[in-house]
């Protein structure tokens, strides 16, 4: 608990100062201490290999001098998520539900996620990721909007899959984690293949990003409390990137340790 909290101050402070390599190498070697244990969990080591090589933040990835953490890197298409449904419809045709609302927001931005994963050193700029990111942020917002409007919904009702099968909560908490693996993952790219001081501004755009992804796991969880306690190991393995960008309010909203 300590290394979380002092984790969290650190990246905060980072974060809102002017970048300096000091300043970014304390946010890369604090992650590198964090110790993690190899993830031995079947259901999430079934998911695109999100937790191979992950036996912890092992050695942090060295780019122009900065430290970074090793995250899941993105790679190669994602297969469904064990236990998880495979939709025979089309992403607009299935009836309100969070496993709707997801598959649909993981279809529409999966060509910016593509964009994403396709960039390299030199065109992971300002420029060139912040059209990217805008997209990404309106697809996500607007998903928010229809989470929320399932709020005070029948939970029998919204908790069902795109073909309108009941799930279980376990399982949606896979559905959700195949839904959102792709754009973590693509993330965890961009910040690995990050080079200049001047990065900082990229990071901050990939912080906006998480941080709307944090709004569409609290109305999950308004939706849902007992979410948390599937969906919180499942997206354990992404806890590096998540305290690398600053949003640790996702650790605590979904009771992720540190």
């Amino acid at each position: 608990m300590r290394s979380f909290i002092a984790l969290s101050v650190l990246i905060a402070s980072v974060f809102a100062a002017p970048l300096s390599s000091s300043g970014l190498n304390a946010v890369g070697g604090a992650v590198s201490k964090l110790g993690l244990k190899p993830i031995t969990d079947p259901v999430v080591n079934g998911v695109n290999g999100v937790a191979r090589g992950l036996g912890g933040v092992e050695d942090a990835k060295k780019v122009d001098g900065t430290s970074l953490p090793n995250l899941p890197n993105g790679k190669g298409p994602l297969p469904p998520a064990p236990g998880s449904p495979v939709s025979t419809l089309t992403t607009r045709d299935c009836l309100p539900s969070i496993a709707c609302v997801l598959q649909t927001l993981s279809a529409e931005i999966q060509p910016l996620v593509v964009q994403l994963n396709a960039l390299n050193p030199t065109e992971a700029t300002v420029e060139i990721v912040t059209p990217i990111v805008a997209s990404l942020k309106a697809s996500i917002l607007v998903a928010v909007g229809q989470l929320q409007a399932l709020v005070g919904s029948d939970v029998k009702a919204i908790l069902v899959d795109v073909n309108g099968a009941v799930v279980t909560v376990e399982q949606l908490a896979k559905i959700i984690l195949n839904d959102l693996t792709p754009l973590l993952q693509a993330l965890a790219a961009i910040v690995k293949i990050v080079e200049t001081l001047a990065s900082k501004a990229v990071l901050s755009l990939l912080t906006d990003v998480l941080l709307a992804v944090y709004e569409v796991l609290v109305v999950v969880v308004k939706l849902d409390q007992d979410i948390v306690i599937s969906l919180g190991p499942l997206l354990a393995p992404f806890a590096p990137l998540i305290e690398c960008l600053g949003v640790t309010d996702i650790l605590a909203l979904l009771k992720i340790s540190a």
